[in-house]
């Protein structure tokens, strides 16, 4: 991009300044706050839209010049592209970038810009700047290539969409996430070397051992075991069955020893139940004999009685020396009914006395012999040491069973282990393989030939330290055969001629052929005259075709040079008179 005017009014530092860029590049010299940094500051609003000091548009007008009698900045710069423009009021800014307007002018505006990105940032400027493309297709077949597997890579492959980085950091999940499933199997932290080969302890176990105690088991307790019992059980019932029948003999011969007494009471009740009725059918006589049957006068309720066939006033009758009443009769009857159903009980108990005598008898005749007690308890013990040698059994077997089960179950966890230690293995070659030293260092190492052998054209004909950009993407200065030195140790000269190399190269691969250089007083004098000489030597090559170099001097610089043209600013104003162009 050529730059063929500045036009610059009332922006920060700056008043008025117009500068007609005829040849290559441009020199603006001048004091401390005469407004050169202004002038790359207004250049850079203009190309890129970049505001520089000021984070909001709305602290834009802090931007326009505080002499300014119409408190309005203008820029406008005349390119072989285009025109670039902004205007800034109190109230507003208008910034006209043309078509050609690129990033990567900001790179070259600011040249110690690409030294502060970080290294991911520096790796997609270069990408972009280079044109690698990281299509699916291509990362699938290096992937391939690798050795990785094929059905893990087709499930990465979408992840490439949002760049390597993504894609590398899912890989690396998914690792991480069987590395905790092969920490779940295993209950152990994963580590490579650990997994390789890893294995579940076995515990020993005897099939034809289970198979075997299964079967004794099997027969205890479908015969030895149901036998003892059956034994011990029919001991008992006939040990309890004699207890029983003793018990009933005993009750029988009770009953069976009162039927003599029974019988004596039974003859007196009834006696006493034969006089009782006598006494009974006695008094009942007597009182019929004394007593006429009164009856009461319906007329008058006199009391009456019949004499033969006719009613007579009721006599009074003489008094009788224990007379006969029908209350003293009731109490014989009373007595009567007791003693009848003490002689029925004493039947009754004399015929239960009589079958208690039959069934003692039955009892004695068939009662036999208890068993022994040593017999029952030889039984018991029988019973008790086959339970015992089943429980034996039975625990051995639940042993077994359980170290079959363990082994099986070992098995099974390590084939588990295995898969999880495969796929952590696949995800690690994935995610190393999409990791920025993998496939991406492989492209980037590609993508960096080409600004390193400008690196290193610039070095040799500016005559300075050689610049590289390594694989790890930091920048290091050395000439062929030395230990490199870190961007970040070298002096404040050093840095910004690499700055305005690496600036350069950027500006050459993208085809902008277009840099600012701003501060080159930090060289030497030395280091400046290698400057304008690298310089004229591009842009005598046609690979530059606006450079603008700004520093404070004590005065403008003579270059002579039909390549060169250099100003001088100062409070904000270029001086024409003070100027000089290249012959």
């Amino acid at each position: 991009m050529k730059i063929q005017s500045i036009s610059i009014t009332d922006f920060l530092a700056v008043r008025s300044v117009n500068i007609s860029a005829r040849v290559p590049v441009t020199v603006i010299a001048g004091n401390n706050e005469a407004g050169k940094s202004s002038i790359r500051d207004a250049i850079a609003l203009a190309l890129t839209g970049e505001l520089c000091r000021v984070s909001k548009k709305s602290e834009s007008h802090e931007l326009i010049n505080h002499g300014s009698t119409d408190k309005r900045a203008e820029i406008c710069i005349e390119t072989n592209v285009g025109t670039f423009s902004a205007s800034i009021t109190p109230r507003q800014i208008k910034i006209g970038v043309g078509e050609y307007a690129s990033e990567r002018l900001t790179y070259l505006l600011a040249t110690s810009r690409f030294a502060r990105l970080d290294t991911n940032s520096r790796r997609a400027l270069l990408f972009d700047l280079m044109g690698v493309s990281a299509k699916p297709e291509f990362v699938k077949t290096k992937l391939l290539e690798r050795g990785c597997d094929a059905t893990k890579t087709e499930i990465i492959l979408p992840m490439l969409r949002s760049g390597f980085d993504a894609a590398n950091k899912e890989a690396a999940q998914r690792a991480r996430d069987e590395k905790a499933a092969w920490k779940a199997i295993t209950g152990e932290v994963y580590g490579e070397k650990k997994a390789d080969g890893w294995q579940v302890s076995k515990p020993e176990f005897d099939e034809a051992a289970i198979v075997d105690l299964e079967k004794q088991i099997d027969f205890i307790n479908r015969e030895r075991l149901p036998i003892a019992q059956q034994t011990l059980g029919a001991l008992n019932q006939s040990w309890q069955q004699h207890q029983d029948s003793l018990q009933r003999r005993a009750e029988l011969e009770q009953k069976a020893g009162m039927i003599e007494r029974l019988q004596r009471k039974l003859g007196i009740d009834q006696t006493d139940l034969e006089r009782e009725r006598a006494l009974i059918e006695d008094m009942r006589g007597r009182i019929k004999s004394h007593t006429p049957t009164m009856y009461g006068c319906p007329e008058c309720g006199a009391a009456l009685y019949f004499q033969v066939d006719r009613l007579e006033p009721y006599p009074e009758l003489p008094e009788v020396e224990n007379p006969v009443t029908e209350s003293g009769i009731a109490t014989h009857e009373k007595s009567y009914a007791l003693l009848e159903s003490c002689v029925n009980n004493g039947k009754r108990a004399i015929e239960e006395a009589k079958k208690a005598k039959a069934q003692l008898e039955e009892i004695n005749s068939t009662l036999g012999d208890a068993p022994a007690p040593g017999q029952i308890d030889a039984a018991r013990e029988s019973a008790e040491k086959l339970q015992a040698e089943q429980q034996e059994k039975r625990r051995a077997l639940d042993a077994l069973k359980s170290a079959k089960t363990a082994a099986e179950q070992a098995d099974v966890n390590t084939k588990k282990a295995l898969v999880a230690h495969n796929s952590v293995s696949d995800w690690s070659k994935i995610a190393d393989a999409l990791a920025p030293d993998g496939i991406p260092g492989d492209m980037l190492k590609a993508a960096l030939e080409p600004i390193n052998e400008r690196l290193a054209y610039s070095a040799n004909i500016a005559e300075w330290k050689r610049i590289n950009i390594g694989p790890d993407m930091e920048i290091y200065a050395a000439e062929e055969g030395e230990q490199p030195i870190d961007y970040r140790l070298l002096s404040v000269s050093a840095k910004w001629r690499a700055d305005a190399m690496i600036a350069e190269a950027i500006s050459h691969l993208s085809g902008l052929k277009f840099i600012v250089l701003d501060g080159f007083d930090v060289l030497s004098l030395k280091g400046r005259e290698d400057l304008f000489c690298w310089l004229e030597e591009l842009a005598l090559q046609g690979e530059i075709e606006t450079a603008i170099v700004l520093g404070t001097l004590k005065s403008a610089p003579n270059l002579p040079s039909r390549v060169n043209q250099s100003y001088w600013i100062e409070g904000g104003v270029i001086e024409n008179q003070k100027m000089q162009e290249a012959a």
